[in-house]
């Protein structure tokens, strides 16, 4: 126990040192009333200490992590971001990157209300995952954790975070919100074709082979959301219980701002 603890204080303390260079840009008013953005301090999360233990090659990537809380009541269901990297030269490079819960397998929120989630590039970890023994969301790539660790300067700004009940802060230049509504068509799309499917006693997998092979009229998005969808049910142990569950959770998040005004 002591050699981990002895690990843990050699590793965290260079690279708490060394976070301080990555810069938070200015977050939206609305954005800074409801959430907080900080730069990860292996000193001060220590709960996200865990994610780096399991993941060494993401070790390199905590200079450039941070932690988002949510400061509402309200699950937030989708977040855009985007890392500005610099290099010697001064030339900047945007490095774009979402995540959003709309119809996930475990159907959880991004982050739970007055919840915390560690953002790093290539990965979104919610505390939750911490709490229970393990980590979920994503490894960054080998090449992703080359670029990090060669620019001279990492600065990363909020571009738009989405509340459960379909509120969206930030100014929405990445198309989250159109990617989430993308889904939401794939996934009425879907249901409607497996049912016109069972009215006529056809098989259920069948059909979804059909849509995966048919270009929509919805555009090459639409038809990529179903292609998810679609290997969501396939890759399920239970195909019936995975196409109930996304029968029931087929719900329209309606977009808007503070005031009401729609997206």
């Amino acid at each position: 126990m002591n050699r981990v603890l002895l690990c843990i204080l050699l590793v965290g303390l260079p690279l708490a040192l060394e976070a301080q260079h990555m810069k938070i840009n200015d977050l939206s008013p609305d954005i800074k009333e409801l959430v907080t953005v900080v730069p990860f301090d292996p000193g001060q999360h220590t709960s996200f200490n865990k994610f780096f233990l399991s993941v060494p090659a993401a070790v390199d990537l905590q200079s450039s992590t941070f932690v988002i809380a949510n400061q509402t009541d309200r699950a937030v269901v989708g977040l855009a971001i985007r890392w500005i990297l610099s290099d010697s030269a001064g030339n900047q490079e945007a490095v774009p990157w979402f995540t959003h819960s709309y119809l996930s397998a475990d159907v959880a929120p991004v982050i739970d209300p007055r919840g915390k989630m560690m953002v790093a590039p290539g990965s979104f970890v919610p505390d939750t995952s911490m709490k229970s023994g393990g980590f979920m969301g994503t490894v960054a790539t080998d090449r992703t954790v080359r670029k990090f660790k060669g620019a001279s300067g990492v600065s990363v700004e909020i571009d738009s975070v989405i509340f459960a009940d379909g509120e969206v802060l930030g100014p929405k230049s990445l198309p989250l919100v159109q990617q989430i509504k993308d889904r939401q068509l794939a996934a009425d799309l879907l249901v409607r074709h497996l049912n016109e499917t069972s009215l006529k006693g056809g098989n259920p997998r069948d059909a979804l082979q059909e849509m995966v092979a048919t270009p929509s009229a919805w555009g090459a998005s639409v038809d990529r959301e179903q292609r998810i969808l679609v290997r969501q049910l396939e890759s399920a142990r239970d195909f019936d219980s995975e196409l109930q569950a996304v029968k029931r959770l087929k719900k329209t998040l309606n977009f808007h701002r503070k005031d009401g005004s729609p997206l």
